[in-house]
């Protein structure tokens, strides 16, 4: 990416240079807090050269072309590149050494917040089970009471009948 982007830089217009140098730049920024050292140390350099290398041409462009938007302008680029670098280091180590601590601290507690509440829903889940087989054992005591209390009765009924058959004859 770099050859091509370089190639581009000789060959293309001014607004074109600055494009592919805002492109870069945003690349440095956009990519976040995990981005590989090297990678941004990289892209760092190559948009520092390739303003350093633009730079000189642009003082005499800014004065012929008219008024240039201050934040566009290529002689004050370097000092804002550097002002970006030195930004972007300290929001680096600010983050990392601040903020996502307290992040990873939080998701830990999270974390250990949600295992507790799956070990609690499944005692729960077991007193349940046990509470459903213990009434459906209630539910079946009086069914059992009441298919065996038909027959003693009944035999005692027999049984009177047939001493009574006896004592007839």
């Amino acid at each position: 990416m770099q050859s091509r982007s370089l190639r581009f830089l000789r060959s293309g217009t001014e607004d074109q240079k600055q494009i592919i140098v805002n492109f870069k730049l945003l690349l440095v920024v956009d990519q976040g807090v995990f981005m590989n050292i090297r990678r941004v140390s990289s892209l760092a350099a190559t948009a520092f050269l390739a303003l350093v290398l633009l730079g000189h041409g642009a003082t005499a462009a800014s004065s012929s072309s008219g008024p240039k938007l201050p934040q566009l302008d290529l002689a004050t680029y370097s000092s804002q590149v550097f002002w970006l670098i030195i930004s972007f280091v300290v929001l680096f180590f600010l983050v990392a050494k601040l903020a996502m601590p307290r992040i990873a601290e939080v998701l830990e507690e999270r974390q250990e917040r949600i295992e507790d509440d799956l070990d609690k829903a499944e005692t729960l889940k077991r007193k349940l089970t046990k509470f459903v087989l213990s009434t459906k054992k209630l539910f079946q005591l009086p069914e059992k009471r009441h298919r065996t209390r038909p027959a003693t009765p009944r035999k005692k009924l027999r049984s009177g009948v047939q001493k009574l058959s006896r004592r007839r004859k």
